[in-house]
């Protein structure tokens, strides 16, 4: 069976329209979906630099790492400063229950700089100073008595956001830590939680979709909105995706990897309003459920098309602009307006519920059934991977390797 997709973008010029076609297998997300992506998950070398990962652990360790960390919150380029902690080594006991990880890759998120800027209050630090981070992965060298789940030299990503993961070594519990299935590498499995595990929750929580169903999403670029994309289309679900407006050759390039990804039909969120947008739109269902990463007036046009009674979820607010709704789309559509925090979501789950999420979404990967965009930076280059996490027009998840 097969599905006409359509990708639009406008650049400052007439508006640029694409057909194509698209095999289409309908299974449902929680289950092997089907393959519509002719790409491969992990193909892709990072922009920067290639990363030479050791695969076993050194007996000689430094007896001092290095770690990223802020004395006050702030603006993240001015408050964060690379300073040392002391590490443990071979000679230094583990608790029964703890897991030594050499860390090598640690992603830098949009909540993370909110964090550290102070703009999350309800996750603030606990103390100060406070290590800045809230994803990564590494390599394990060593497990207390009682692990069962890891063993010394396995790739693992850490489960807590609360832990602080920009430093070369973390210990956690047995609880925090999750092994990677083989062939899965650290910088991707670094950036499972705050991309297609919020993807997932979005898609699976609030509406239930069926195949045929629409949904709108902007922020189609970022990690999430790429995770949207591909999610969908695996269960049939028809996206249309939002990129925000940049240059023409820029837009052309990132239009056709979201079209890769599976989206149905993919636009600029300058020609969304137009009425040229909407005829390309007639022929659609209304979508049920708009998923908004952006806020301000993005959120407030893909809200625009929502059917009656749909949803719409905000996720982020990559604009810093409140969402404004227009009052006829509650009180004559009816439409619901809910929200999302990957931080709250975690704290009301069991380890067994994120742990058995987390396998979801690596099985996929390993399945090359979901890919990810990345870019990596050294370790100190903290403030270009900063820098660059925090530009809202970005289309690769930016991730700092650390055995750098």
């Amino acid at each position: 069976m097969f599905l006409t997709r359509l990708v639009v973008s406008q650049c400052g010029a007439p508006a640029y329209l694409r057909v194509c076609t698209q095999a289409r297998g309908f299974a449902n997300a929680a289950a092997s979906p089907s393959k519509p992506l002719p790409v491969k998950a992990q193909t892709e070398k990072p922009r920067h630099f290639a990363t030479q990962m050791k695969q076993t652990v050194e007996d000689t360790k430094p007896s001092t790492g290095r770690v990223l960390r802020y004395a006050r919150v702030g603006a993240p380029l001015s408050v964060l400063q690379m300073d040392k902690e002391a590490v443990r080594g071979d000679a230094d006991k583990l608790g029964p229950n703890e897991v030594r990880i050499r860390m090598l890759s640690a992603p830098v998120n949009h909540l993370d700089l909110q964090r550290v800027a102070g703009r999350l209050p309800g996750y603030r630090p606990a103390s100060l100073p406070a290590v800045g981070g809230m994803e990564g992965a590494g390599i394990v060298e060593a497990v207390g008595s009682a692990v069962r789940t890891l063993k010394r030299d396995d790739m693992a990503m850490c489960t807590d956001l609360e832990v602080g993961t920009w430093r070369e070594q973390l210990v956690l519990t047995e609880d925090q830590a999750l092994a990677l299935p083989k062939g899965i590498t650290h910088q991707y499995g670094s950036t499972m939680l705050l991309g297609p595990c919020v993807a997932l929750r979005l898609l699976r929580d609030f509406v239930q979709l069926r195949e045929d169903d629409v949904i709108v999403h902007n922020a189609a670029n970022g990690s999430v909105g790429q995770a949207v994309a591909q999610l969908a289309a695996a269960s049939g679900v028809r996206t249309i995706s939002v990129l925000r407006e940049r240059s023409e050759a820029s837009s052309r390039d990132t239009i056709e990897r979201v079209k890769a990804y599976g989206a149905f039909v993919v636009m600029t969120d300058n020609y969304l309003p137009t009425p040229a947008a909407r005829r390309v739109l007639s022929d659609l269902p209304a979508p049920k459920l708009a998923l908004d990463g952006v806020g301000g007036q993005s959120g407030a046009d893909i809200a625009r098309l929502l059917a009656p009674n749909g949803t719409l979820v905000t996720y982020g607010n990559a604009s810093g602009r409140g969402v404004h709704l227009p009052t006829s789309l509650l009180t004559e559509r009816n439409i619901n307006v809910r929200g999302f925090s990957m931080p709250a979501w975690l704290k009301n789950q069991d380890v067994a519920t994120t742990k058995a999420m987390l396998q979801e979404m690596l099985a996929l990967v390993s399945k090359q059934d979901l890919r990810s965009w990345i870019e990596t930076y050294r370790f100190t280059d903290f403030k270009e991977a900063v820098r660059h996490a925090a530009y809202v027009q970005r289309n690769r998840k930016v991730v700092m390797s650390l055995d750098y």
